[in-house]
């Protein structure tokens, strides 16, 4: 007996999901059905070709995804209408292949729930007590991740928040709790182009891509630089450290004066994530990227740099 599938099991937006994948293989399966009996039709002549005509047409609505070699044999007549059938019979496969393949990526991207821990391998003057471990929760196309400081990032909207706990900072206009929100534009992303390669290699047990980097800076010089991403989980599209990438990153490089960081999927955690976690903290205020920077001139002008540098963590 056959086990039924509960739907309580799954989310509404997951089984609207599952349906809109339906729809599309129906369409496409339908779609290359009537094309098939176009090229048919155009290619019968005799009696024999309109008797495999309704032959596969009898077949395809029985849904049977498949077609009898040693019926098309018996149907031949001439080698210019066998060609015709081979290239009937592979547009078909091609179409079914197309929509099973698609149906597989869609179902996966963008759908994952979990966590994804990173390893980091330091180079050059090491800050002491950096750490060497870094995670991102993944809920969908949201993400939630500490490196400087929490981050919250949703592709859906292309929204970005960024939370800054000043309530132990006991300055007039500072003391707080507060975040910045960006949202990513396409115009954001004129300086940043990225070229995705046919290499690949497989990191914590997932294929990934190599992609080709450039970034143009304000002078006009360009930085280049190779990573690996993974486009079949996560968000489809990377908020964090390369916007606009159509992937996750796997393995990436991040270079300040004095070292270098590089950032390698070590393992990846399904579930024990909730939409919870993605959600804006209570008790934070909105400022702008100004304000901030007003907010850290005062702190250093009441405390000073302490002999710390920008590429502290």
């Amino acid at each position: 007996m056959h086990n039924k599938i509960k739907c309580n099991q799954y989310s509404a937006d997951e089984i609207n999901t599952l349906k809109r994948v339906v729809i599309s293989i129906v369409i496409a399966i339908h779609t290359c059905y009537f094309y098939c009996l176009k090229l048919l039709i155009k290619e019968c002549k005799d009696r024999e070709n309109i008797h495999f005509l309704f032959a596969f047409s009898a077949h395809f609505k029985k849904n049977e995804v498949s077609l009898s070699f040693k019926q098309i044999n018996n149907y031949r007549t001439h080698k210019n209408k066998d060609t015709q059938m081979k290239k009937v019979i592979t547009s078909f496969c091609l179409v079914l292949a197309l929509s099973v393949m698609t149906m597989t990526l869609f179902a996966q991207q963008g759908k994952f729930r979990g966590t994804v821990k990173y390893t980091m391998k330091w180079e050059g003057d090491v800050p002491q007590g950096a750490s060497t471990e870094f995670s991102i929760k993944v809920f969908d196309q949201q993400e939630s991740f500490t490196f400087s400081m929490p981050t919250l990032t949703n592709a859906e909207s292309r929204t970005a928040y960024a939370l800054i706990d000043f309530s132990q900072v006991p300055l007039e206009g500072v003391t707080g709790k507060w975040y910045i929100k960006s949202k990513i534009k396409d115009e954001d992303l004129k300086n940043v182009t990225y070229e995705v390669t046919n290499e690949t290699k497989t990191i914590a047990g997932k294929t990934c891509k190599k992609v080709n980097v450039t970034f143009k800076e304000d002078d006009g010089t360009e930085k280049k630089e190779s990573i690996w991403m993974c486009d079949a989980m996560g968000p489809k599209e990377d908020l964090n450290f390369y916007p606009g990438l159509k992937g996750m990153p796997f393995e990436f490089p991040i270079e300040a004066e004095k070292y270098k960081i590089t950032f390698t999927v070590s393992e990846i955690v399904e579930g024990k994530v909730s939409e919870a976690d993605m959600l804006l903290p209570t008790g934070y205020e909105e400022i702008t990227t100004d304000d901030f920077k007003e907010m850290m001139t005062e702190i250093q002008k009441a405390y000073g740099k302490g002999g710390g540098s920008d590429d502290d963590i």
